[in-house]
């Protein structure tokens, strides 16, 4: 999903947008961001509070963990020149892998605190906090590295905070208000 400067707002205008899907609570799903025209579920703040105090604990662990593996990963290939040692690879190519590894080690860092900061944010002014979470989860939407695990590709911690959600992080039923 492309990611946009409105998206790293602070404060945003929400609004209900009843011409869309209801919840079974007679309530409209979704809350559109005047700034960006996205849509997001329409969970209650205390909910909504209650995943970013979750992100905010165990999510830093989980998010510690793959910024510095990434990190490590990204390090040891550049150093190694891991890229020029391929043959069957074409120059360009080589380069294009050097330069997406380098992209990656500079970006990391912020993007790995902005989500920190964001789901911290979310305590206070949880709409808000949700919304810049998942644009920082969009902005590290790339291939990771875990040691003992492999490569693996970056999904969202919160599927649900992203714009236009299907799903749950914990499985809870998307049809239904308030789940997890």
């Amino acid at each position: 999903m492309s990611v946009t400067s409105h998206d790293f707002t602070l404060v945003n205008k929400w609004i209900q947008d009843p011409k869309l899907k209801w919840w079974n609570t007679n309530k409209p799903m979704y809350l559109i961001d005047q700034s960006t025209g996205k849509c997001y579920w329409n969970e209650s703040k205390v909910v909504v509070r209650i995943k970013c105090g979750m992100l905010a604990t165990a999510g830093t662990a989980g998010n510690l963990l793959l910024g510095l593996s990434n990190i490590a990963f990204r390090t040891l290939r550049l150093i190694s020149l891991y890229h020029l040692w391929r043959p069957n690879v074409q120059f360009e190519a080589r380069l294009r892998s050097m330069k997406e590894d380098l992209k990656s080690l500079v970006k990391t860092p912020f993007i790995f605190t902005g989500l920190i900061f964001s789901a911290l944010y979310g305590l206070i002014s949880p709409y808000d906090g949700r919304k810049l979470y998942a644009s920082f989860a969009n902005l590290a939407n790339y291939t990771v590295f875990i040691p003992f695990v492999g490569t693996l590709e970056l999904v969202a911690f919160a599927p649900c905070f992203q714009p236009h959600p299907t799903k749950h992080f914990f499985g809870g039923d998307p049809t239904k208000q308030n789940r997890f």
